[in-house]
C-alpha cells in the first residue's frame, strides 16, 4: 500500500473508532455535481476528540468526471495537545504554516513547545505531497520557527525551510514576522522572506490598521518576486526576474447600523509599467441578522497588458426561514477590444435546509470570455454536518 494512501486511513480508522463516553465529533460532507462533462466532487470532512488531550482530523475529497474517478486527501492527521496548552504534535498529512513562509503541503509530523518565557518552538519535517498519491522520488523538507511574544503588545519570530526535491536543493528560506498592537485601535504587523538560493528576498508585506469610532483605515504594501517564489529546480525560475510592488489605502466606513462602505485605492507596478487599482463597495443588509443583503460593487484596474473596469451587483433573499435566493452578476470592459468588448458572468442559485445539518444548493451559472464564447453550467451541492456519539 502507498504510504500516504496508509496514513490517510488509519487517520479515518482511529477517528471511526471513537468510544461512547468520548467528548461529540464533528463530521461533514458535501457532494458537488455539475451538468458540464460531467463532473462530481464529494468531499469528507472529519474532527474526532479521542480525549481531552489528543484528536483525529481528516479532510478528504473524491472527483469524478471524463478521466475517471481520483480520491485524494487534503489532511488527515493525529493530533494530540498538552492540557494546559505547553505544546502540541500532529502526525500525518498536514498544511503547514511558518510565520512569514509559505504554506507547505506534507506528510510528516510538526512539534510546538510553548515555554514559560511566552517562547513558541516550532518543529516540523516531512516529505512534500503527491497529487492522487503518487510515488515520491526522494523529497524532504525541515522547517522551524521560533517566536517570542512580549507583553501582548510585539509578537517577533523567526523561520527557516528547507526542502530538496529529486535529490536537489528546490527550496531555502529565511522569513521573519511581526505584530504590534501599541493600543486597541492601531495595529501594525509585518513579514518578510529571503532566499537563500539566489540571495534576495522573495516577498515583503507590511499592514497597518487604525480604527476611529466608525471608521476604519487599513494600509498595504507588498513586494514579490516570482522567480524566488517558484521552487529553484523550475523551469520557470531560469527564465528571468517576474517583480510585483503593490501599495494601497483601504477606507471603510459602517455608515448606518446595516450599511457598509469601503474604498480601496492602490498603485501596482510590475515590470511592464504601473497602473491604478482601484474598487468602491456597498452593502446593505436587509434584515438584523444578516441573512439577507443586497450590494454593489465598482473596480477599475490599470495594469499595463491588463487593464478593464467593471460592475458587480449581489443579493441575498431569505424567502422562508429555510429558503433563501441568491443571485450575483458582473459586467467588465477590457480597455482593448482585442479580447473582446463585454465579459459577462452570472449566478443565480436557490439554498434550503430541509433537515438539522444538511444544506442543499442548485444553482445555474451563465458566462462569456475570451476563452469561452458563451456556456451555460449547472451545480447541484449536498452538504452535512453533524455531532454525534
Amino acid at each position: 500500500m502507498n504510504p500516504a494512501l496508509g496514513m490517510v486511513l488509519a487517520a479515518l480508522v482511529v477517528g471511526a473508532s471513537v468510544r461512547a463516553e468520548a467528548e461529540p465529533y464533528r463530521l461533514r460532507a458535501s457532494t458537488f455535481a455539475e451538468s458540464r462533462a460531467p463532473a462530481g466532487l464529494f468531499a469528507f470532512e472529519t474532527d474526532t476528540r479521542l480525549s481531552p488531550w489528543a484528536r483525529a482530523e481528516a479532510l478528504l475529497w473524491l472527483g469524478g468526471g471524463e478521466l475517471g474517478t481520483e480520491l485524494d486527501a487534503l489532511v488527515a492527521a493525529i493530533a494530540v495537545s498538552h492540557p494546559k496548552g505547553w505544546g502540541d504534535a500532529k502526525l500525518g498529512r498536514l498544511i503547514l504554516t511558518t510565520g512569514a513562509l509559505r504554506p507547505v503541503h506534507a506528510d510528516g509530523a510538526q512539534f510546538i513547545a510553548r515555554l514559560p518565557t511566552r517562547t513558541s518552538i516550532e518543529v516540523y519535517a516531512g516529505s512534500p505531497v503527491k497529487p492522487n498519491f503518487e510515488v515520491r522520488s526522494f523529497d524532504w523538507l525541515l522547517g522551524a520557527r521560533v517566536g517570542q511574544n512580549i507583553a501582548d503588545v510585539l509578537v517577533l519570530g523567526v523561520a527557516h525551510l528547507y526542502q530538496h526535491t529529486a535529490g536537489l536543493r528546490s527550496d531555502h528560506e529565511l522569513g521573519v514576522d511581526l505584530s504590534f498592537t501599541p493600543i486597541e485601535s492601531i495595529s501594525l504587523a509585518a513579514r518578510g522572506a529571503y532566499d537563500l538560493i539566489s540571495s534576495g528576498p522573495s516577498e515583503v508585506v507590511g499592514t497597518a490598521s487604525v480604527r476611529a469610532g466608525a471608521f476604519r483605515f487599513d494600509a498595504r504594501g507588498s513586494y514579490r518576486n516570482a522567480t524566488r517564489i517558484l521552487p529553484a529546480t523550475s523551469l520557470f525560475s531560469v527564465l528571468g526576474n517576474a517583480e510585483a510592488t503593490v501599495g494601497a489605502l483601504r477606507v471603510f466606513w459602517r455608515a448606518a447600523p446595516r450599511l457598509d462602505l469601503y474604498a480601496d485605492g492602490g498603485v501596482r507596478h510590475t515590470t511592464e509599467g504601473s497602473g491604478e487599482d482601484l474598487t468602491f463597495h456597498a452593502m446593505l443588509r436587509t434584515d438584523r441578522d444578516g441573512a439577507g443583503y443586497l450590494g454593489a460593487e465598482l473596480r477599475r484596474v490599470g495594469v499595463p497588458g491588463a487593464s478593464w473596469s467593471g460592475v458587480r451587483a449581489f443579493a441575498r433573499v431569505p424567502l422562508h426561514p429555510l429558503i433563501a435566493l441568491s443571485a450575483e452578476g458582473e459586467l467588465v470592459r477590457p480597455d482593448t477590444d482585442d479580447r473582446g468588448d463585454l465579459w459577462p458572468w452570472a449566478l443565480v442559485a436557490l439554498s434550503t435546509q430541509p433537515a438539522k445539518g444538511l444544506d442543499v444548493a442548485l444553482g445555474v451559472e451563465a458566462r462569456s470570455s475570451p476563452e469561452v464564447n458563451h456556456a451555460v453550467d449547472g451545480i447541484l451541492r449536498f452538504t452535512y454536518s453533524g455531532e454525534g456519539f
